[in-house]
C-alpha cells in the first residue's frame, strides 16, 4: 500500500565514512524498488529509492528533518514531532482493521494478518509482528511519520481546501488513520493490495549493520525551511486563478465528482496538473 511504502522510503545516496553499527531494515516494493531505513538507538534514516532526498529523525531531541535534494531544501518538522497529534483536519473515511489470525513468521518473527477497509471497501492486508516492533525499536519512528502526515494533509487542506479528497483513492486518504494503529497491532513486515498481491515485502534485517558516519547530518548549503513554508513556496508557482478554482468548488459540484467514474477523474487531474 502507499503509506507502507511512504514509511519504508526516504533517502541519501551511499556516504563514505562508515563507523556504528545500526539497525537495518531493508524493503522491497512490487515494481521491484527497495528501500532502506537506518536505525542507531533514538535515531533514525529514511531512504527513498529514487535519490531525491531523505529523512531523519532523532526521538530523544524530538527533531524531524526532510531533506530535498533538487530542491536544495531542509524541512524542519520537528515543531510537528513535538506536538504529538496524529489527527488531521482532512476529512478522513471510516477505517477498520479486522483480523485474519496468525500470520506466518518472517525474519524469526510471529505475525498476525489483518484486512484494511476504508468506507467498507475493502483495501488490502498487513502482516504484523508486534514482536519485530519492539525488537527493532521502530515504534517510535512509525508513529513520528504519522505525525509527519497528518501536518502535510492538514497544511495542504489550508492551501487547497477539501478539493483533494475528492480526487485521492479513499484508501489513500485511510493510510494516515490505519498507521495510526502499527504501535498496537506491530509493523508490517508485508502487506497485499486489493487483488491479494505482494505489495510491499520486508526482504532484510540486520541487526548489526555498518552506518554511514555522517547518516544523520543535514547538507551544507540546503535553504532550511517548515513545511508550511515550503508548501506555500510551492503553492506561489501555481496562478492564482487555479488556486481559487481549487478552493471555490460548490459542494453540489463536488458531490458530481464523486461518481465520475476513474478514468475521467484521472482526465481532469492531469488536465490540472498541465495548467500548472
Amino acid at each position: 500500500m502507499p503509506g507502507l511504502r511512504i514509511i519504508t522510503a526516504f533517502i541519501f545516496a551511499v556516504l563514505p565514512l562508515i563507523t556504528s553499527a545500526a539497525t537495518l531494515i531493508e524493503s522491497r516494493d512490487k515494481d521491484g524498488t527497495t528501500s532502506t531505513i537506518y536505525i542507531d538507538q533514538g535515531k533514525a534514516r529514511f531512504e527513498t529509492p529514487d535519490n531525491d532526498g531523505y529523512m531523519v529523525i532523532d526521538i530523544d531531541r524530538k527533531t524531524m528533518y526532510f531533506i530535498i535534494h533538487p530542491e536544495k531544501t531542509v524541512i524542519d518538522m520537528s515543531k510537528a514531532l513535538q506536538s504529538n497529534k496524529t489527527s488531521t483536519t482532512v476529512k478522513q473515511p471510516a477505517v477498520e482493521l479486522r483480523a485474519k489470525g496468525n500470520g506466518p513468521t518472517l525474519h524469526g518473527y510471529p505475525t498476525k494478518e489483518y484486512e484494511e477497509y476504508s468506507n467498507g471497501t475493502y483495501c488490502g492486508s498487513v502482516i504484523t509482528s508486534i514482536e519485530a516492533t519492539n525488537d527493532l525499536g521502530i515504534g517510535h519512528f512509525v508513529k513520528a511519520f504519522t505525525i509527519m502526515l497528518s501536518e502535510i494533509n492538514n497544511l495542504f487542506s489550508d492551501i487547497t481546501g477539501d478539493l483533494p479528497a475528492q480526487f485521492i483513492d479513499q484508501c489513500e486518504m485511510a493510510e494516515t488513520s490505519l498507521a495510526n494503529n502499527y504501535n498496537e497491532i506491530g509493523f508490517p513486515l508485508k502487506s497485499l493490495d486489493k487483488q491479494q498481491q505482494m505489495d510491499t515485502l520486508v526482504t532484510k534485517i540486520n541487526k548489526n549493520a555498518k552506518l554511514p558516519g555522517n547518516a544523520f547530518d543535514l547538507p551544507e548549503n540546503y535553504k532550511l525551511t517548515t513545511a508550511d513554508g515550503f508548501l506555500q513556496e510551492v503553492m506561489q508557482q501555481v496562478p492564482e486563478e487555479v488556486q481559487q478554482l481549487m478552493k471555490d468548488i460548490p459542494p453540489e459540484t463536488l458531490e458530481m465528482m464523486k461518481q465520475l467514474p476513474p478514468e475521467m477523474l484521472d482526465m481532469m487531474k492531469k488536465q490540472m496538473q498541465g495548467q500548472q
